[in-house]
């Protein structure tokens, strides 16, 4: 009836602010595996610093379920906006994708280095599904 793999990772897109509240109902619906990318960021603030942690991939998140099972169920589900598809039809993301995220450790939060970063500065990654990419710092 599809072409999905009966086991496959998603990208799914949360409701704008909402991704906590995704990963809360996606677990909920049972025998699924959620990879959701976070990242740890100095913030100043006007009295001090501090420490939060936010999305690595805002509105992002990653699912493992099987289509078959829990396709109709996914999309409605309370902090979900939809399944990133192409042509009508949920993509699959490859596992490889998902092991680099998971390499970052056990909560996938990896430490942001804010203050060596300035915005304009031509960064190259030097590991990762991306290494050897380059491009200029837009936004911290």
């Amino acid at each position: 009836m599809t072409d999905q793999p009966a086991l496959a990772w998603f990208c799914v897109k949360a409701k704008p602010r909402q991704e906590a509240v995704a990963v809360r109902n996606l677990r909920a619906l049972g025998p699924v595996e959620l990879v959701f990318p976070r990242v740890r960021r100095t913030r100043r603030g006007h009295d001090k610093n501090r420490e939060a942690v936010e999305p690595l991939f805002p509105g992002h998140l990653f699912l493992r379920y099987d289509a078959a099972e829990l396709n109709g169920s996914v999309p409605s589900t309370r902090g979900v906006l939809h399944l990133v598809a192409k042509t009508g039809l949920p993509v699959t993301v490859d596992q490889t994708v998902i092991d680099e995220l998971l390499a970052l450790g056990p909560d996938a939060i990896p430490s942001a280095l804010d203050d060596t970063l300035q915005i304009g500065a031509n960064v190259r990654i030097l590991l990762a599904i991306f290494a050897g990419s380059e491009g200029e710092l837009l936004r911290p």
